[in-house]
């Protein structure tokens, strides 16, 4: 059997052929493949690897169709998936891959679904360039970041699902427009018309993110990248200024490899005890009837955000930290019962309950020590903290160290 017309025959069958380092996988309905296909697929085993290696190592067959033994990592029937296909430009030969959200993923989705206007965890950064070259270089560095990590060409899906999935597209291209603004106040009407207050991206579009421009003064361009944050945080931005400066300076090749998504989701999932977390919180908060509000307000309206910044003086940090070692907790245990106290004040209430800013890398495993992001698993993110004032204010020792909630935090 020639080479032609072994592909012609593949053509038939819902095969993907794919390549790691020196060896040939087969994928899909392989027990329809009689014993001339496997013998012409051994002895054209080099032009397969050849052909694969100018194929991004995958080979999709026109009759290839995603089943649900295909995702390990997700429960969908074979409708919900070609629902899910259906939406992705190219069909089954632009899917990669598709797995759950993780759990941080899942609570911005929930935020941005029930946002009224807007987007809570659509960020933004302001760039300016010298000329329009330099726009188009910063551009194709972008875009051959987002090609070199899944999760940068990832999109979500819930319609019709038990729980959201996240689909990784082969080829995801940044969405690019020229705004019809000039001058000194360009980005700054950049900012206004995107604003994350009343502006939001189509989640199942992959990237999510997109590059508006602008002319500026002069012969130089600003811009505006918008983000959403369950592909990407602080620490995972500055990740990617790295790449993009790599690409722009032919240092590519230094480097790491990127590492799947999917294999720090599937870790992150094995280690989740959803039952754990259940109890935990149900005993925590469960007698706790009715919010902490601030001087009773619901909402801030449409009052600006403030923030305050106050250094305290060195004798007084000392006092702070001799305290927190005399209870056998962290610094930060005493600040939280400071704050939680000006709540119960500010409040009229007892038994007070406030988010927590929390640094979620700092277990985050081998991948996140070789400074490659997880995505909706390692991020700074809110978590519940509950003070309850039942009696005159007394000193005690926390035998474990921190309290329950940092006990719980440091669970597997």
């Amino acid at each position: 059997m020639l080479f032609s017309e072994l592909m012609a025959a593949l053509s038939t069958h819902a095969i993907r052929l794919q390549r790691e380092d020196q060896d040939l996988i087969v994928l899909g309905d392989d027990e329809t493949l009689d014993d001339s296909l496997w013998e012409a697929l051994s002895r054209h085993k080099p032009a397969l690897l050849a052909m694969l290696a100018e194929q991004d190592d995958d080979w999709l067959s026109p009759a290839f169709r995603i089943t649900p033994d295909m995702l390990p990592l997700v429960d969908l029937d074979q409708a919900a998936i070609d629902r899910i296909v259906a939406s992705v430009p190219g069909g089954a030969a632009n899917v990669q891959d598709i797995y759950p959200l993780a759990p941080l993923q899942q609570g911005m989705l929930y935020h941005h679904l029930s946002a009224d206007d807007g987007d809570p965890y659509l960020s933004q950064v302001q760039l300016r360039f010298a000329s329009r070259e330099h726009l188009e270089a910063f551009a194709a560095g972008l875009q051959w970041v987002i090609q070199r990590h899944d999760i940068l060409r990832t999109a979500l899906h819930w319609e019709c699902l038990d729980s959201p999935v996240q689909v990784v597209w082969r080829e995801a291209q940044l969405m690019r427009e020229a705004v019809a603004v000039d001058g000194a106040e360009a980005l700054a009407q950049l900012c206004r018309r995107f604003d994350p207050r009343h502006y939001r991206l189509d989640l199942h579009q992959a990237p999510l993110m997109q590059l508006m421009h602008a002319r500026g003064e002069g012969q130089a361009w600003v811009a505006l990248l918008s983000f959403h944050h369950t592909v990407m945080d602080h620490t995972a931005l500055d990740i990617v200024r790295r790449e993009i400066h790599a690409h722009l300076t032919g240092e590519t090749a230094q480097l790491a490899a990127p590492v799947a998504f999917r294999n720090v989701l599937a870790e992150a999932r094995l280690a989740l005890d959803e039952q754990a977390h259940e109890n935990f919180f149900t005993q925590m908060l469960a007698d706790i009837d009715a919010p902490t509000l601030a001087f009773g307000l619901q909402d801030k309206g449409d009052q600006a955000l403030e923030e305050a910044r106050l250094t305290l003086a060195p004798s007084l940090s000392r006092r702070l930290r001799e305290q927190a070692r005399q209870l056998g907790v962290s610094p930060a245990s005493v600040l939280h019962l400071g704050f939680a106290r000006l709540l119960g004040q500010l409040s009229a209430r007892q038994n007070v309950v406030f988010g927590s800013v929390l640094l979620g890398r700092m277990s985050a495993g081998a991948h996140e020590r070789r400074r490659r992001w997880r995505p909706g698993v390692g991020h700074v993110h809110q978590y519940p903290a509950a003070a309850r004032r039942p009696g005159p204010a007394r000193r005690t020792r926390c035998p474990a160290g921190d309290p329950p909630a940092a006990q719980h935090l440091a669970r597997p």
